[in-house]
């Protein structure tokens, strides 16, 4: 800061401090907006996890159970981005809802029986999902796993938008702060010039 006058080093430093404080209170938002679409999208999940165990659960005959699927396709219907995918307890495909193309990697990497929370991204789609166990009505059948995964591009889009505007208005925060700084330390040390200059 040497060469720039006491106006001009008061008015950066105020300009610096605000931007700082701007900064992480944009962090501490960004992180609260992202954290409230991850419990929306995990109660989702959860939500339909919890449909598919207890429409399992209560198939307590080869006949209930084999007519199961055709339930599960019409409990999903209107549910956009959202795949839902069941192993029988031998590991072979048993049920794949309707419509939907999302992939869920622990099927095709054969880690489907591992279970277990999941973030990824394909193409320019992001996902997340989940993989559990889940056992029918019948006593002396082994688990069926079952895997679901959500379509989140919107959310990623929405917070990589949210992002940008966040950073835009920081910085024009901060400019402003540093015009206003200026004049309030001008004002503040026209005394002080006053003084110098006699």
């Amino acid at each position: 800061m040497r060469g720039l006058s006491l106006t001009s080093r008061l008015s950066l430093l105020f300009a610096l401090a605000a931007a700082l404080v701007l900064l992480g209170l944009g962090w501490v938002t960004a992180r609260s907006v992202e954290h409230h679409f991850v419990e929306m999208d995990r109660q989702e999940i959860e939500g339909k996890l919890a449909l598919v165990r207890s429409l399992l659960a209560n198939a307590d005959t080869p006949e209930t159970l084999a007519a199961l699927p055709s339930h599960l396709d019409e409990a999903l219907v209107g549910h956009h981005g959202l795949a839902v995918q069941v192993l029988s307890p031998n590991g072979q495909p048993w049920f794949r809802s309707a419509g939907v193309q999302v992939p869920t990697p622990r099927f095709t990497t054969g880690h489907a029986d591992q279970g277990g929370w999941l973030e990824w991204q394909e193409g320019t789609g992001a996902y997340r999902g989940l993989t559990a166990p889940a056992r029918s009505g019948m006593a002396d059948a082994g688990p069926f796993i079952v895997a679901i995964a959500l379509d989140v591009s919107h959310h990623s889009a929405f917070m990589a938008q949210f992002r940008r505007t966040l950073a835009l208005a920081i910085t024009l925060a901060a400019l402003a702060a540093a015009a206003l700084g200026w004049v309030a330390t001008r004002t503040g040390l026209a005394p002080l010039r006053r003084v110098t200059t006699l």
